[in-house]
C-alpha cells in the first residue's frame, strides 16, 4: 500500500476496531484510511499530527499532540476535538494511554523527569453531547534525571518503564488515588485500583459509640420479647451486667404479679412494681431468735431474724429464693457458682453467714 504520498507522516496507529483502518498524522491532517479502499479516506484539518494514540477501553477515543497541545477525539464525530488538555510549556514528545486502567493518559514533555497524568472519570459521551468529561490532572516523578522515553506494562496494573537521559531505566508503578468512604456505622473503606479495602478494628464494648450500640440492639429485636423477658440482656449483647439484673428484676415482676397464687392483702399487689427498696421499707413483719452454727463449725449462735411477705417478696424479685415460704438460697449460690459469678456469689454466701464458702 502508498498512502499519502506528498505528505510527510508524523505519527501512525491502527485503530482496535477494524483492522483494515489506519490512522495517521500527515502534513496538517489527521486521517483514516481504509485498506479495502486506497481511494477514499476521512480526515479533519489540524496541526496536533506529532503523535496519535487511541484508547484501548474505547476504541472511538484517540488522543494526539502538538508541541505543548493534547487534543482528544470522538471519531464518531471527528470534526473538531471534543476536549483540550491544559497546555504545557514544553513540547511534547509522547503520549500514552495506560492499558490496563480506563481513561488513564500519560504525557511527557522535553527536557523534564515528570510525567503529566490525565485521569479521565467518564466514558466518550454520546454524539450530539457537547458535556466536557471530567478530568483529574496530577504529576508522577519516576526518577531525578531528565526522562527519555516511557511505555506502560501491557498487563501489570499501572506500571511503566521508564528511560532516562543518563541511560538507565526504572521500574515505576502509579500508585492510584484513594477514595475514602465513611458509613453511618463507622465503618471504614476505600478503593485503590482494582481492590476495595474495608477497614476492620476490633474495640471493647467500652470503646463503642451509642449509636453503634443502639442500632446493633435494634437488629438483634432488643426490648421484643415480651414472653420471655430476662432473654432481652442476651438480645443486648450479655456484656452489662446492671442491664442483666434489671431484664431479671422485670422478669419476676411480671412471673409474680401474674402468679395469681400469690396473695396479697389490701393493695400489696402493686409493690411488685415499687422497686425493691420500697418494698423492703413496707414492710411490717415479726422477728424471731434462731440458733445458728456457722458453716463447719459445731458452734451454735443466736441470730435475729426478719421474716414478712414484703421481704420473701424482695427476695424472689432478686432472684434469690424461688416461690413459696421456703428462703433457702442455695439453689441461687450454685446458679452462680456455675455462672462465674463469682463476686456476687462469695457476697450472697457472706449475707446468709456462710463466711467459709465466701473465701472459697
Amino acid at each position: 500500500y502508498e498512502l499519502g504520498q506528498n505528505d510527510a507522516c508524523l505519527s501512525l496507529c491502527w485503530l482496535p476496531r477494524d483492522q483494515k483502518l489506519l490512522l495517521a498524522g500527515m502534513h496538517r491532517n489527521l486521517a483514516i484510511f481504509d485498506l479495502r479502499n486506497t481511494s477514499q479516506k476521512m480526515f479533519v484539518n489540524t496541526k496536533a499530527v506529532q503523535g496519535v494514540t487511541v484508547d484501548p477501553y474505547f476504541h472511538d477515543r484517540v488522543a494526539s499532540f502538538y508541541e505543548g497541545q493534547v487534543a482528544i477525539w470522538d471519531l464518531r464525530k471527528f470534526e473538531k476535538p471534543v476536549l483540550t488538555l491544559t497546555e504545557q510549556p514544553k513540547p511534547l514528545i509522547k503520549a500514552a494511554w495506560c492499558p490496563t486502567r480506563t481513561g488513564l493518559l500519560a504525557t511527557l514533555t522535553r527536557d523534564s523527569n515528570v510525567i503529566k497524568l490525565y485521569d479521565m472519570q467518564h466514558t466518550p459521551t454520546p454524539i450530539g453531547d457537547e458535556t466536557e468529561p471530567t478530568i483529574i490532572e496530577r504529576s508522577v516523578q519516576p526518577c531525578e534525571h531528565y526522562i527519555a522515553s516511557f511505555a506502560w506494562h501491557p498487563s501489570s496494573q499501572n506500571r511503566m518503564v521508564v528511560v532516562a537521559s543518563n541511560r538507565t531505566m526504572s521500574d515505576f508503578t502509579v500508585f492510584e488515588r484513594i477514595s475514602l468512604a465513611w458509613s453511618p456505622v463507622t465503618s471504614l473503606m476505600w478503593a485503590c485500583g482494582r481492590h476495595l479495602y474495608e477497614c476492620t478494628e476490633e474495640t471493647s464494648s467500652f470503646e463503642k459509640d451509642i449509636a453503634t450500640k443502639m442500632r446493633l440492639r435494634a437488629l438483634s429485636r432488643y426490648g421484643l420479647d415480651t414472653e420471655q423477658i430476662w432473654r432481652n440482656h442476651i438480645l443486648a449483647g450479655s456484656e452489662d451486667p446492671q442491664l442483666k439484673s434489671l431484664w431479671y428484676t422485670l422478669h419476676f415482676m411480671k412471673q409474680y404479679a401474674d402468679d395469681m397464687d400469690q396473695k396479697f392483702t389490701g393493695n400489696k399487689g402493686s409493690l411488685v412494681y415499687a422497686g425493691i427498696k420500697s418494698i423492703v421499707k413496707t414492710s411490717m413483719g415479726t422477728t424471731e431468735n434462731l440458733r445458728h452454727n456457722r458453716s463447719g463449725s459445731d458452734r451454735y449462735a443466736d441470730i435475729i431474724q426478719y421474716t414478712s411477705e414484703e421481704r420473701s417478696l424482695a427476695l424472689q424479685l432478686c432472684g434469690w429464693v424461688k416461690k413459696g415460704t421456703d428462703l433457702d438460697v442455695e439453689p441461687f449460690l450454685c446458679s452462680l457458682e456455675q455462672e462465674g459469678d463469682w463476686e456476687r456469689a462469695a457476697a450472697v454466701a457472706l449475707f446468709n453467714l456462710d463466711i467459709r464458702r465466701a473465701i472459697q
